[in-house]
């Protein structure tokens, strides 16, 4: 039995960065209101911010969900949990070099 599923990881996560952050006197990232995923204009926002905070010095720590549950509350709880994407399986290679090509 795992000790902590993938929501409780990713808060975990984002409570340690919170704390890295905050002790070491940088901004804190701006919170997505969404997956990286959801338009293009989206995404290009997401860059734009992503690169801003390289140059703070703080880049967050990307966290994708891959799971098979696929509902809407699933969803609900993973974005609550603050990850930037969300994917279910079987995952196509379209789906995956889009996600990863976002990334980069």
């Amino acid at each position: 039995m795992p000790v902590m599923d993938g929501n409780i990881a990713t808060k975990k996560i984002r409570e340690f960065e919170h704390g890295m952050v905050k002790q070491h006197g940088l901004f804190t990232p701006e919170t997505s209101s969404g997956s990286i995923l959801e338009d293009s204009v989206a995404s290009r926002e997401s860059a734009e911010a992503g690169q801003e905070r390289m140059k703070r010095g703080y880049q967050p720590t990307t966290i994708f969900a891959l799971t098979g549950l696929a509902g809407e509350e699933d969803i609900r709880l993973a974005f609550d949990c603050r990850v930037d994407g969300y994917l279910t399986k079987p995952v196509s290679l379209v789906s995956g070099s889009v996600t990863f090509k976002l990334l980069s």
